[in-house]
């Protein structure tokens, strides 16, 4: 199989939750093209958030956007408000430790995004986002991580 081939099975395991399976191949592309490595990486983090690992996602997303800052270029159509997005380094950012709703030091990673992928994603912000979850009232709240801009 050639590389491309092998990355559009990828793509169909992935679109099929075939996500162990995608992972190996992405995981094989990674290691043998090192010019597939960012896109590999981006695709591994969306897996990893998918499987509840957002904090992996994090990484491998700004992993992804670090080597290769023009990536949106082939993530997304020349319709997309982001097609032309150029990473320009990680932004300052303040996490929360902290619940802002009932001050309860339980919050935990919940769920990461590329904010790059909404349509009129501003290029100020950080282009990774993720947001966490606390107790609050006994129910499970998420709440969005603030961050510095």
């Amino acid at each position: 199989m050639t590389p491309i081939e092998e990355l559009k099975r990828a793509e169909t395991l992935m679109n099929e939750n075939a996500y162990d399976e995608a992972v190996v191949i992405y995981l094989g592309l990674r290691q043998r093209y090192k010019e597939f490595a960012p896109l590999c990486n981006y695709r591994i983090a969306a897996i990893s958030n998918n499987t509840g690992d957002p904090l992996t996602a994090y990484d491998l997303y700004y992993k992804a956007f670090s080597a290769k800052p023009d990536l949106a270029e082939i993530l997304y159509g020349s319709g997309h408000s982001s097609h032309n997005y150029v990473y320009s380094g990680k932004k300052d950012e303040t996490q929360l430790t902290v619940c802002p709703l009932c001050c309860g030091s339980d919050v935990q990673p919940r769920w990461c995004y590329p904010l790059t992928e909404a349509q009129g994603y501003k290029c100020g912000f950080t282009p990774v986002d993720y947001s966490i979850s606390s107790h609050y009232n006994g129910s499970m709240e998420v709440i969005s991580v603030i961050r510095k801009r």
